[in-house]
């Protein structure tokens, strides 16, 4: 999702799963509202999204000719 995000040609291969890894993670997030009263202002690829452009923006800034 990151690297289409920044139009990386980057080629990622995974290996095999490993006993102990995560196949599926799946978060529910009522729990964390009821339990902490927390809310969130925006979903994750609306954070992931700003994220990047914050990263990216600062990258260039460091690194221009």
């Amino acid at each position: 999702m990151v690297f289409k995000r920044v139009n990386s040609k980057i080629i990622i291969t995974h290996g095999d799963p490993l006993p102990s890894g995560i196949r599926e993670f799946d978060v529910d997030n009522s729990l964390i509202k009821r339990d902490l009263g927390l809310d969130f202002e925006r979903d994750f690829e609306r954070g992931l999204n700003t994220t990047l452009h914050r990263a990216l923006s600062e990258f260039a800034a460091k690194h221009t000719i």
